[in-house]
Parts: structure tokens; C-alpha cells; sequence
């Protein structure tokens, strides 16, 4: 007869499951102008979606030495995403975005990476790859840069409990896409 605790016992690691992602993140004051939208770098009779669509690559020129480059963290997709909405009332209505993303992991690097995104908070602007997209989406803007709305972390004690940060980030403005054949600039400037 089979000892029945080992068909019931807690195994692996408190990580939740999920494919991992790259966020990107940089502050806003690095960014020396706002990328043109497909829209505004086209003549007249642009596609459905160029208003959206960054056209061009993120300028960092003139940020200062070590500065000028998105930063990067590794994400799980399933545990978040962008968002938009609409608020306000009729004829005062707004949109606004949102990102949320789960950073599994409580080490030190990771407490250092909560404490950096909230200091940053109101300047960041924040990009993500969709699960199943070629294209970054993109929350805040030089203009309109995202906040941290909320930071959870969580050691993951109990059973059950996520290992790992949960951030939700927002800003007062539209989604915007960011091909991905424009590149990532991962680099500081000299």
C-alpha cells in the first residue's frame, strides 16, 4: 500500500507558473523627444492602427553619461499585462493605461528593483511584449509619464502564496505600440 502523504505533498518551488517576458522601463527624462506615430510620419490615408504605432526608434540623445537605455526585468506574461480604459464623465472623459506585470523572485536585486520603479514613479515610461505580439506596447509618454500605483511583495511563506512582486503602473494617457523591428536600446551611453 502507497504511503498517501507522498501522493499529496507540497513539491517544487512557490514560483507561479507562467512564460517569462521582458519589461522595459526608462524615466522619462532620459528621452530626448517622443517618437513620431506612423500617423504623423505618413502622408494622408494612413492604415487602421498608425495612431497609434510609434514609427520611430526612442531617441536618447543627450541623456548624460551611463544614463540613456531602457532598462530590462524579466516578467511572467500570465500574471498581468497592459490595459486601457476610458474615465471620467460624459464630455470630460479621458483614457488611461495600465501595465501589470509579476516579477517572481524576493531576493536582494529584486527589493532594489521595487525600491528604483517607485523612486522613478512619475517619470517611468513603461514597455512590454504581449504574449502573442510582435509589437511592445507602451505606457506613458514623455509628456504623460506612468506612476507606480501599486507594489506587492510577497515572500511566498504558505502554500499558495506567489514568490515574488506584483506592480501595477498607469498613466493618464493612451497605449502606443512599439514595433519590435526598431530595436531595444539595452545600452548606457558613454
Amino acid at each position: 500500500m502507497s504511503d498517501l502523504i507522498n501522493l499529496v505533498e507540497v513539491c517544487g518551488t512557490t514560483y507561479p507558473p507562467g512564460m517569462e517576458v521582458d519589461v522595459y522601463y526608462t524615466c522619462s527624462c532620459e528621452l530626448a523627444d517622443w517618437p513620431q506615430t506612423l500617423e504623423e510620419l505618413a502622408a494622408p490615408g494612413t492604415a487602421p492602427g498608425d495612431s497609434v504605432t510609434l514609427g520611430e526608434a526612442f531617441d536618447f540623445t543627450g541623456a548624460g553619461s551611463g544614463f540613456g537605455y531602457w532598462r530590462k526585468a524579466t516578467a511572467l506574461v500570465d500574471r498581468g499585462g497592459a490595459s486601457m480604459g476610458v474615465e471620467g464623465e460624459v464630455g470630460a472623459q479621458a483614457l488611461f493605461s495600465g501595465s501589470r506585470f509579476f516579477i517572481k523572485g524576493t531576493e536582494a536585486e529584486k527589493a532594489e528593483f521595487a525600491k528604483n520603479l517607485v523612486s522613478a514613479s512619475g517619470c517611468l515610461i513603461i514597455m512590454q511584449k504581449p504574449r502573442e505580439s510582435t509589437d511592445y506596447i507602451v505606457c506613458g509618454k514623455k509628456a504623460i509619464p506612468a506612476i507606480v500605483e501599486t507594489v506587492d511583495f510577497n515572500t511566498g511563506e504558505k502554500v499558495g502564496d506567489a514568490n515574488g512582486s506584483a506592480y501595477a503602473v498607469r498613466a493618464n494617457t493612451n497605449l502606443q505600440y512599439y514595433p519590435q523591428a526598431l530595436g531595444v536600446d539595452v545600452t548606457p551611453l558613454p
